[in-house]
């Protein structure tokens, strides 16, 4: 009687992505979130109070906090992982107007989730950002389902195989016979 089995170390880099595989469907949203920031039909603005501030050769970067009119909960910036109050960088010329209007700067958020936001001089494009965590992750989780697709087809092909009386050792199982399985 032949038998099936699982090669274990063969299931770690399948183990270890399968969770980023859930990770993508976040990194999109998030894509589509920046996308809508620049949509001006889609975003509300605020006055953002900036409460901290690192100096930079590029202008730095600043933590800021902001209220939605009729919402007394504070917002700020925020990431993937869902930490808020982030450093974000801004451009020297938003650094000046931020100290000429007493720490203040415009932010563009969207009323359905105020926590994506964007201060205005933010530095960087956030869509490019976005775009390359996104693909990032869509390589990943392609990597992901073509080792799950190979996974089914070589148990598949063991079975065969074991049907057979086979000896074969394929990525992720091997048939052999049940007799020379350890602890049996």
């Amino acid at each position: 009687m032949y038998t099936v089995r699982p090669i274990l170390p063969h299931f770690l880099l399948w183990l270890v992505l399968a969770p980023l595989f859930l990770v993508e469907f976040r990194v999109f949203e998030e894509l589509l979130e920046k996308r809508a920031l620049v949509d001006p039909a889609r975003v509300q603005h605020a006055i953002a109070e900036i409460t901290d501030v690192r100096e930079g050769a590029d202008g730095g970067d600043v933590r800021y906090r902001f209220q939605v009119p009729g919402d007394g909960h504070w917002y700020s910036a925020s990431d993937l992982l869902g930490q808020r109050g982030i450093w974000t960088p801004i451009t020297r010329e938003a650094r000046d107007k931020a100290h000429s209007k007493g720490q203040r700067l415009d932010v563009a958020y969207l009323p359905e989730n105020p926590w994506a936001n964007r201060i205005s001089g933010q530095a960087g494009d956030p869509i490019a950002g976005s775009v390359a965590s996104w693909a990032f992750f869509l390589t990943f989780d392609l990597l992901w389902l073509y080792e799950s697709f190979v996974l089914v087809r070589n148990y598949v092909r063991c079975q065969t195989l074991a049907e057979r009386r086979q000896t074969a050792r394929l990525r992720f199982w091997e048939a052999r016979p049940a007799s020379t399985l350890p602890f049996m």
